[in-house]
């Protein structure tokens, strides 16, 4: 059999570039999967983004962050006309984003979008055999009439549309009711995002198959000492705080790891929330006792350093979602050795296993009950091995048997 020619279309690194926040979830999994595309001598690789041209100009830069060479970046012809005319743009729009003024940033990111749309024709050339979509589906004719193989992270839109814009909303079905049953091929991330799919009707077709994420090597239990290095840079001490994820999207339910830490730190003075990633802005944002803002801790975004050794030193991961397509967050904490609590919502029971206890996320009296119960018997036996069954070799491998499968169709 011939090798196969995959056209990976990238959208989502370009977006990565412009602001820390695109440096999460689906951007995680599409350089993950990348690399081990990169690294296979049995495939033939391009990578393209055929959306804005904003997304074209981002995807440039980061796939020279992250170590292309710049001959071999500009053969890929990522950048089209007036791309010069939207630097000074995107400047603004990543200082905005990583600010205090992220609503604003938002509201810059639309325009640009649009300008961008008006500007520059889209669509692939060459001989390929599958378009790989990391995460946006484009139209037949952007991928000129190629086939498709989209990675579907979750069903967001169909399952919490308040959460989103309507006309993402609306343009998202659209986009699923585009793709071809007979030609097309879907790839979810879980089997709750499978069934979710399945039942939303939006795909009706056999071609839908299930490829678990997986988490990176640097995701492991880290030396004490170390782990105090780290804790003492950000002003916390190992086994004393509770560590989440900081983010304005409701539907992370920040507020309730909130609560949870009101609750636990009037019993335990030493205690603090950690909170990672987010900006300096949101901080001030959230709903809490003036007498423990101080035990707060904002860390930023985290290298891929610092982020194990936060996770090997906390007394318990938070992470009461109300809905995840995956959830790759919990599974690298228990990679680490953490105690994890997570919510009874989406694909996270799946995904932990019974290695994490799940919880209801509307019930604040049910989580701090769990995550007091975590902080005292600690991680469960079996969770590091769980989680390290989760690899980026065993999720590209099945991707690669896919990538075949179009060779024979």
């Amino acid at each position: 059999m011939r090798v196969p020619q995959v056209l990976y279309e990238a959208s989502t690194l370009g977006q990565a570039d412009f602001s820390a926040v695109g440096r999460a979830g689906v951007y995680r999994v599409a350089v993950s999967l990348l690399k081990e595309a990169l690294e296979d001598q049995a495939l033939e690789v391009g990578i393209t983004s055929v959306m804005q041209v904003y997304d074209r100009l981002g995807l440039r830069g980061e796939l020279c962050r992250l170590g292309m060479e710049e001959a071999e970046v500009s053969a890929l012809g990522l950048i089209q006309p007036f791309a010069g005319s939207l630097r000074a743009l995107r400047r603004q729009h990543r200082r905005l984003l990583n600010g205090s003024r992220y609503h604003f940033g938002r509201v810059l990111c639309g325009v640009i979008q649009r300008f961008a749309q008006r500007c520059v024709p889209v669509g692939v050339s060459g001989s390929w055999d599958v378009v790989h979509c990391l995460h946006a589906i484009p139209s037949v004719a952007q991928v000129g009439g190629l086939p498709r193989l989209v990675t579907l992270h979750d069903l967001i839109p169909t399952a919490l549309p308040e959460y989103c814009d309507p006309g993402y909303v609306a343009g998202w079905r659209e986009a699923l009711l585009g793709l071809d049953p007979e030609r097309d091929m879907v790839a979810c991330i879980s089997e709750a995002t499978r069934q979710d799919l399945t039942a939303s009707g939006l795909f009706d077709s056999d071609r839908i198959h299930v490829v678990p994420n997986g988490i990176g090597s640097q995701f492991v239990a880290r030396e004490a000492s170390e782990v105090a290095s780290v804790c003492e840079r950000y002003g916390c001490v190992s086994g004393q705080y509770l560590l989440t994820l900081a983010t304005r999207e409701p539907r992370k339910n920040l507020a309730l790891s909130v609560e949870v830490f009101q609750e636990l730190a009037s019993r335990n003075p030493a205690l603090r929330l950690v909170l990672v990633g987010g900006d300096n802005g949101l901080g001030e944002e959230l709903s809490i006792a003036e007498e423990i803002r101080h035990r707060v801790v904002m860390t930023g975004y985290l290298d891929d350093q610092d982020l194990p050794n936060l996770l090997t030193g906390c007394a318990a991961f938070l992470f009461p979602s109300w809905y995840e397509g995956f959830g790759l967050p919990p599974l690298e904490a228990l990679a680490c050795g953490a105690p994890v609590v997570v919510s009874d919502r989406g694909a996270l029971p799946e995904v932990v296993g019974s290695f994490a206890e799940a919880v209801d996320p509307s019930d604040v009296g049910a989580w701090v009950v769990a995550v007091e119960r975590a902080m005292c018997d600690g991680a469960r036996n079996g969770g590091v091995s769980h989680a390290r069954s989760f690899s980026w070799e065993h999720s590209y491998a099945k991707y690669r048997d896919l990538y075949r499968a179009f060779l024979t169709a």
